[in-house]
């Protein structure tokens, strides 16, 4: 049942892909399509926001930003980059987030299906983070590669 002025949380792709320290299921993967971070939508309906911010306007910061969140560069971000440069932009997503962001890049990658992500997403098949790995794994399978 869904209710006016609510939101599933449970469905919710900053909630799935920052929030929580599991993996969303292979549905949920497919469903968050091309989305790093969030898709806002909460955001666009909430009346209090109403006003605030309009699409016609940047976002502050992001365009010195924007090369680190492209999926490949998130992908082969080292700790340092992810410390020293998206943390601090993000820092409530905390320090020890870069596996996140690297599993969020290969769902994209996935959902993308551009074969110019192949090689990538099979490369990190093999990743030392067994979180990282399951994420490509599923992608290689997806995509039969």
């Amino acid at each position: 049942m869904t209710h006016e002025f609510l939101m599933d949380r449970c469905t919710c792709v900053a909630q799935l892909s920052f929030d929580s320290n599991t993996h969303p299921n292979a549905e949920q993967r497919e469903q968050m399509g091309l989305w790093m971070y969030g898709c806002d939508a909460c955001q666009d309906v909430c009346p209090m926001n109403a006003r605030k911010m309009t699409a016609e306007e940047d976002f502050p910061l992001i365009t010195e930003h924007e090369e680190f969140l492209q999926p490949e560069n998130v992908l082969e971000m080292d700790e340092e980059t992810y410390i020293n440069i998206l943390n601090p932009r993000f820092f409530y997503l905390g320090k020890d987030g870069l596996w996140k962001w690297k599993c969020n890049a290969l769902r994209i990658m996935v959902n993308d299906g551009d074969a110019k992500y192949h090689p990538l997403i099979k490369k990190y098949c093999k990743h030392e983070d067994s979180r990282i790995r399951e994420v490509a794994e599923w992608g290689c399978d997806k995509l039969g590669l």
